[in-house]
């Protein structure tokens, strides 16, 4: 009877189905049937035992799998359905399923594991079909609506409970059905996934692509912080989008129109924020699609302000709408005009010249700094020589550069080339920069100031006394004027704090050598002050505010010395 039931065991350990085993605490086969040789690739159990000799390393894809089942059985005593991934011997993956329990001796110690396997690849390919189905588009393998909304609900939930903002971004492209219609659907399925493609390739890992149906798109963004980040990245969508689209059917120019809902200023909960950045949508197809739109109106209105000017500025250069005035320098003991700055306008039309102050910021932010800066070198130097050779006397010009140009490695070539190319001698041309920016990077700044400074160009620190200097760079600087700030100058008269200020910065200009120039002066009173206190130069209203090109030569022509306006 013994004997029968040893060979009914044996009968079930070889038949049975499923992959049957037992292993040391350490990660080696003592025992296993052909069903698990045969789960794992291996043509016997002898070959199966030889092979894998350290199951945690060799077998599991996941190495703290083999730790994860240890702790279980060890804080259970058996675990069940124990779901993990594999490698077979010809290094296939598959998944699979075990059942198992640690036999001890009489003391508790684990002798060994014994269980079974059992291969559930199939089924996991079958759930994440089923998977793929509920969450996924079929056609472009974005995420769908459903899991648009579970997301979605997740992240306002981190959003709150962490204080920051996301983006829910409604993208519409413009007249898809008239290429889905006239081209077939099959084209249209193609755009449809060429654009899913350039919107993933726009976004970061963590954000959330979606296609709810048809052309339409949402974007959902996570942890944002400022605002200006997210039209940034709808300039790069639209640039993105825009570009041509190439098809056995031909070339095509694709836009799109694109609103934008902001949680939590837009919107607590996911089916207002979707709404409102759908309305945001259709008001960007109403201002002529290609556009974006934010939900909320003052940002809106501040943000197609925005993309306007840098519209505008892109174009001025082509368009030739950049203009220099001048303002005069004189010499405060002679009044004798010594210099002029050149200072930036932009002719948006005949009837409307914009600032610097309006649109420099956003030229620094974009880069569109550095080619409108050139431009101004230029023609401030051909504008100077052009003086000199009408018989003037010579004077120094000075030019604003920005820290973007001084950033880039090739802006020393560029005035050497500038001043090649206009025949302007080095020392009629004056480089203004101010005292934030070379206090930003002052150690890669000395140097290019140096090589500059070598060409015979003279230097000028201007804003002086707003910044954060350090006097050990100040002395190393190879600068020939410190500006003494407006802010400074408009107060001597009626500010200890200021009139202290003023005479600190000039009797640390003298004893560097520099010359002290003050902006701002607007009185004979002020006029008066800084001669007592050693100034050398004076710029303002007092003297000049800054004109046109033709009228800066009228004033030098009709007057041996700048008289007060």
């Amino acid at each position: 009877l013994e004997f029968r039931r040893v060979l009914f065991r044996s009968s079930l350990f070889d038949n049975a189905i499923e992959g049957i085993f037992r292993t040391t605490p350490e990660g080696q086969y003592l025992d296993a049937n052909p069903a698990l040789a045969r789960i794992y690739g291996y043509e016997t159990v002898a070959d199966l035992a030889r092979s894998l000799c350290d199951i945690r390393a060799q077998l599991y894809v996941d190495p703290e799998r083999r730790t994860e089942f240890m702790r279980i059985i060890k804080a259970r005593g058996l675990i069940s359905g124990f779901e993990s991934q594999v490698y077979r011997k010809d290094g296939q993956i598959i998944w699979i399923s075990e059942n198992a329990r640690a036999v001890t001796d009489e003391h508790g110690v684990v002798q060994h594991y014994e269980g079974t396997v059992e291969d559930i690849t199939e089924r996991k390919l079958y759930e994440k079909r089923i998977e793929q189905q509920a969450n996924y588009d079929t056609l472009t393998g974005l995420a769908n609506r459903s899991l648009l909304n579970d997301r979605l609900q997740q992240s306002i939930m981190t959003a709150a409970l962490y204080g920051t903002r996301l983006a829910v971004i409604f993208v519409d492209l413009d007249r898809f059905k008239y290429i889905n219609d006239s081209l077939g659907h099959h084209v249209g399925d193609q755009l449809l996934c060429e654009m899913s493609r350039r919107l993933s390739s726009c976004v970061r890992e963590g954000d959330t692509v979606s296609r709810l149906g048809g052309d339409e798109f949402v974007l959902l963004l996570n942890g944002l912080g400022e605002v200006d980040a997210v039209a940034s990245l709808m300039e790069r969508l639209l640039d993105e989008i825009t570009l041509p689209w190439i098809t056995q059917s031909g070339q095509f120019d694709v836009t799109s129109s694109i609103g934008i809902a902001l949680y939590p200023d837009d919107g607590s909960d996911a089916q207002t924020l979707l709404k409102h950045a759908d309305s945001a949508m259709y008001r960007a197809k109403e201002l002529g699609r290609n556009n974006f739109q934010f939900f909320t109106e003052e940002l809106n209105a501040m943000m197609t302000e925005r993309l306007e000017l840098e519209t505008g500025l892109r174009r001025a250069l082509e368009r030739n709408q950049f203009c220099l005035y001048y303002q005069p320098r004189v010499d405060i003991r002679t009044g004798a005009i010594t210099g002029a700055e050149a200072l930036l306008r932009w002719r948006v039309s005949d009837q409307e010249m914009m600032q610097p102050g309006k649109f420099i910021p956003v030229a620094e932010e974009t880069g569109l700094i550095v080619p409108i800066g050139e431009w101004a070198l230029r023609e401030a130097c051909q504008q100077n020589l052009a003086w000199q050779q009408a018989g003037l006397s010579p004077l120094v010009v000075a030019v604003n550069v920005s820290l973007r140009q001084f950033q880039r490695d090739d802006f020393l070539q560029t005035v050497s080339s500038v001043l090649q190319q206009t025949g302007l001698a080095a020392a009629a041309l004056e480089l203004e920069v101010t005292e934030s920016s070379v206090m930003h990077n002052a150690e890669r700044l000395i140097d290019m100031l140096s090589n500059i400074r070598a060409l015979g160009v003279h230097i000028s620190v201007d804003d002086f006394g707003t910044g954060y200097s350090s006097l050990s760079y100040l002395k190393r600087f190879p600068v020939d004027r410190l500006k003494i700030d407006r802010s400074f100058v408009q107060d001597i008269l009626v500010d200890k704090d200021s009139e202290a200020i003023v005479r600190t910065i000039i009797a640390l200009g003298h004893n560097l050598g520099l010359k002290l120039v003050a902006e701002g002066v607007e009185s004979a009173e002020q006029v008066a002050y800084l001669l007592a206190n050693g100034c050398d130069e004076l710029q303002g209203f007092y003297y000049g505010r800054p004109m046109p090109a033709h009228e800066f030569e009228l004033l030098l022509r009709t007057n041996c010395s700048a008289k007060p306006d």
